[in-house]
Order: structure tokens, then sequence, then C-alpha cells
């Protein structure tokens, strides 16, 4: 799979979760649309293999989480 391709699926798959928990943490929109991307940005860069689904779902999550709790700080 090409990064645009790779690119196109992640946004599909996590971008709504990703801006929800987002905006939930940092009760701002612009914030959280930084947060996507930048999640987006490291996950492009560093390729990773995943268990299943579940697991990419939980990593791509907790990426978000971290990074909100980084920009919290």
């Amino acid at each position: 799979m090409n990064t645009n391709q790779q690119a196109e699926r992640l946004a599909n798959a996590y971008a709504d979760a990703i801006l929800r928990l987002s905006y939930t943490y940092l009760k701002n929109t612009q914030d959280a649309q930084d947060i996507c991307q930048t999640v987006f940005v490291k996950l492009l860069a560093e390729p990773r293999e995943f268990e299943s689904a579940e697991h990419e779902r939980a990593y791509v999550l907790r990426m978000a989480a971290n990074a909100c709790k980084d920009l919290l700080k």
C-alpha cells in the first residue's frame, strides 16, 4: 500500500475518533485538529505493523491522548 492509500485509510478509520478524543481533552476545535494532523504525520512518518485492527486503533488513540496531554503541560 502506498503512502497516499495509507493516509486515506487512516483518515477514514480514525479521524473522527481522534478529533472527538482531542476535543474532550482540549475543549478547542483548532487544537483538536492540530492533534489529529500531528498523529497522522507521525503514523505516516514511522509506519508500524500491528497485530490486529484493535491493536492499531488502541495505538492511534493512545498517541492522540498522549499528544493532548503534552499540549496541556
